[in-house]
């Protein structure tokens, strides 16, 4: 047998599987499909049969496929969206996690996930509503085969990852228990991981053995509304959490500053080091190729940071801050700032501060592991 003939072999069973999908067929009841057939006068109008709600409609595959993956793909986001809301909210009420890797406890709680959240319902709760609308309008009009082909792959199909989401879940949250993180936390964690994913599950579920697909049902509607109200809820609430838009800028430009002046100091270090005296002004550290123009400048305003030699050994970095840093809890504070020249911390008001440092400062640790200093 030539390669081409075994290739033929092997893709034209799957071929044919795939027009029998995505072909457009004739009837919801195959018995319709065959009395269609048989009859005189194949472009006349529906063919009489009791029971049939529709014998000529026909079944768009490729389009019938697009709405169930858009519906399901803005239902299992908008559910996970939600999900990380609630996690989010646990975690801030309490702040303690025995983690499961490297031992201690660890403050989960993460702002940043929080606005994922916020911002994937926002834009895809109210496309998972009006995707749903077009879908149920569509079996209205018996546009989608309901008992076999797309729908009853693409729903099972989502039936699994739903399945293998929560069992995933459940063991890391058994993972936990075992690591000595049985607290109300965890309890909350599982509850909410067992409220959505049930929720999702019920319906698509429920929907799927319905004989018409709720197509007279009223059960669409109040799951729908009720999902509505709890995302809406979920996200007004969320807001509290977070900062606003326009002091968000300002902790990000403050903390450029930070990054800034951390390069600036340590720039000034090297300069000792290799010459045995501090630069006269931040140009200079500049020229010298220490540090680049931008590093110098205040990211909002374009002023130069201020700098000034305090005497022989101390110099000090000036710059003026939107957002007062002192207040910040310890681990957030220190999960995306820098910190100064071995471990200092830049801790600053809303007003213009200045951070001071040894030019020649030793650096912690057994002083035969680091060079020595340069000769006065």
């Amino acid at each position: 047998m030539h390669n081409s003939q075994r290739v033929g072999a092997i893709v034209g069973p799957i071929w044919k599987a795939w027009n029998l999908l995505i072909t457009p067929r004739s009837s919801v009841d195959p018995m319709v499909d065959m009395a269609a057939a048989n009859s005189s006068d194949t472009s006349s109008g529906p063919v009489a049969d009791s029971g049939a709600v529709s014998t000529r409609s026909k079944f768009y595959g490729a389009k019938t496929l697009f709405w169930y993956l858009r519906f399901f793909f803005t239902m299992g986001f908008s559910a996970g969206a939600t999900a990380t809301l609630w996690y989010q909210f646990i975690n801030k009420l309490f702040p303690l996690e025995v983690t499961l890797y490297r031992g201690g406890v660890n403050r989960p709680y993460n702002e940043r996930a929080v606005i994922w959240a916020i911002s994937s319902l926002v834009i895809l709760a109210p496309t998972f509503y009006v995707f749903a609308t077009i879908l149920r309008k569509a079996i209205g009009r018996n546009e989608v085969e309901l008992h076999r082909g797309v729908r009853q792959w693409t729903t099972y199909l989502f039936l699994l990852i739903v399945v293998a989401i929560m069992l995933g879940d459940m063991i890391t949250a058994v993972r936990y228990v075992l690591n000595g993180d049985y607290t109300t936390r965890f309890f909350l964690k599982v509850l909410t991981i067992l409220v959505i994913t049930g929720w999702v599950f019920s319906y698509v579920w429920l929907e799927l053995r319905s004989k018409d697909a709720f197509a007279t049902s009223t059960l669409p509607r109040t799951m729908g509304i009720t999902s509505a109200i709890v995302m809406l809820v979920s996200v007004a609430a969320a807001f509290t959490l977070i900062d606003s838009p326009a002091l968000a800028r300002e902790k990000s430009l403050d903390r450029q500053r930070e990054f800034d002046i951390q390069v600036l100091q340590y720039g000034v270090r090297n300069f000792y080091r290799r010459d045995a005296r501090m630069p006269e002004s931040l140009g200079e550290l500049h020229e010298q190729g220490y540090v680049q123009k931008r590093t110098m400048e205040d990211p909002e305003t374009g002023d130069v940071y201020g700098y000034r030699i305090v005497n022989d050994e101390e110099f000090e970095i000036c710059a003026t801050f939107a957002t007062d840093n002192r207040e910040d809890d310890e681990e957030n504070f220190f999960a995306y700032r820098p910190t100064g020249p071995y471990g200092a911390s830049y801790r600053h008001g809303a007003e213009h501060t200045c951070f001071t440092q040894k030019a020649a400062e030793q650096r912690p640790g057994p002083p035969n592991l680091w060079p020595p200093a340069p000769p006065k």
